[in-house]
């Protein structure tokens, strides 16, 4: 069920918001009725990010928290299982970081610099919440998650910008389905 409910909640973004791997989705306010998504609630902004790592090594720039704002959120594996905690609950402690996912059998060490977390599966999504604190705005919670870069370590020296939408207009049917269409042949999308 936890790989099942990854892999739907990863064709969701593609199916819903026209995304793509390594664009980041910032919900502009909290999620709402039209936002189905499992154990959301509506107290705090959410941010998704699907990702590929048949290209290779991928970097996740997390920005820094500070006095008003925090990030707070969890790299996890196809099986949903926690792998690294990033903001102010990982190895960045709030300082902002770059976070290297490595994908299966890739063999070099990662440079200098970088979280590494070594992943099982080259597929998947990050989710992570911009948290008001102090006395901060919701409005700058958004732009703190806004800063989020994503880039294949091959172009470290001069990363594309990151693609990053406001997916709260929409409806989002993210909620997974536990029945026989998972044994049936289709298309997964990206």
């Amino acid at each position: 069920m936890p790989a099942i409910s990854d892999v739907f909640f990863r064709e969701s973004l593609f199916r819903d918001f026209g995304m793509k791997p390594g664009d980041v989705m910032v919900m502009g306010k909290p999620l709402v009725a039209r936002h189905e998504v499992l154990t959301a609630n509506n107290q705090v902004n959410y941010a998704a990010m699907p990702f590929d790592l048949t290209a290779g090594p991928l970097v996740v720039e997390i920005p820094a928290s500070g006095s008003d704002y925090a990030i707070i959120g969890e790299i996890c594996d196809n099986w949903q299982a926690p792998l690294v905690g990033v903001g102010v609950v990982g190895p960045d402690a709030g300082r902002g970081g770059k976070y290297l996912l490595i994908p299966p059998g890739y063999k070099d060490k990662a440079p200098e610099g970088y979280f590494a977390v070594p992943m099982e599966g080259f597929r998947g999504t990050m989710v992570f919440r911009p948290v008001v604190i102090g006395k901060g705005t919701m409005e700058g919670s958004i732009a703190l998650a806004h800063q989020t870069r994503i880039y294949l370590l091959s172009d470290a020296a001069g990363p594309k910008p990151t693609k990053v939408m406001d997916g709260w207009s929409k409806p989002w049917h993210s909620l997974p389905v536990y029945d026989i269409i998972w044994f049936k042949p289709r298309q997964i999308r990206q």
